[in-house]
């Protein structure tokens, strides 16, 4: 995990677009000046982060879950009892991001909100503490169209493919689907 103490609007442009590459490459990055205090708290050989989100973001937006959809180039975990969506993105706010996540019945939901398809093959999907790992096979997510990702056995569909575990992937007590591009970028995160 990378913490950036920066800012907002600084002089110096911090912190600089490749920095900021080459941390989402290695590892979750948060901000001060995007989500505010950041907490970190540890027993020793696990950790929890929980951040508060001082101000929203351009294009932030309210769903009927409570959840805000926020779009810059960070990633957060808050406390398990509040869900939360945050988008993330270099240059251009990313079209394809997690749009629902459902621990009990073990899926994940893909939406691509643009007006485009877009190639998934190479893109992943993993859990909290990166313990499971989903990668896309060649697969193209047409424009305005969902796409259901189930963590056990059947036979894919255009609109619904399967992770082939025989065991549960998300922890029922509260989880997180990380979702990166095919260049190992993070694009969007889910918490419930």
């Amino acid at each position: 995990m990378s913490v950036i103490e920066v800012g907002a609007g600084n002089d110096y442009g911090h912190p600089h677009q490749e920095t900021l590459d080459r941390l989402q490459k290695v590892s979750r990055v948060y901000r001060t000046d995007l989500d505010g205090t950041i907490t970190i708290t540890t027993d020793g050989s696990a950790y929890s982060v929980k951040t508060q989100k001082t101000e929203s973001v351009h294009g932030a937006e309210s769903s009927s879950s409570g959840s805000v959809a926020y779009s810059y180039t960070s990633s957060t975990t808050t406390p398990k009892a509040e869900p939360t969506e945050v988008t993330t993105s270099s240059s251009t706010e990313s079209t394809v991001y997690v749009s629902d996540l459902s621990l009990k019945d073990e899926w994940v939901k893909i939406t691509n909100k643009g007006s485009s398809p877009v190639s998934l093959g190479g893109w992943k999907i993993e859990d909290e503490g990166s313990k499971h790992t989903y990668i896309f096979p060649s697969y193209t997510l047409d424009a305005g169209s969902t796409v259901t990702v189930y963590t056990g056995k059947g036979t894919s569909t255009a609109i619904e493919l399967y992770w082939g575990s025989s065991s549960p992937i998300w922890n029922n007590d509260g989880d997180t689907a990380y979702l990166f591009d095919s260049s190992g970028k993070l694009v969007s995160t889910l918490g419930r």
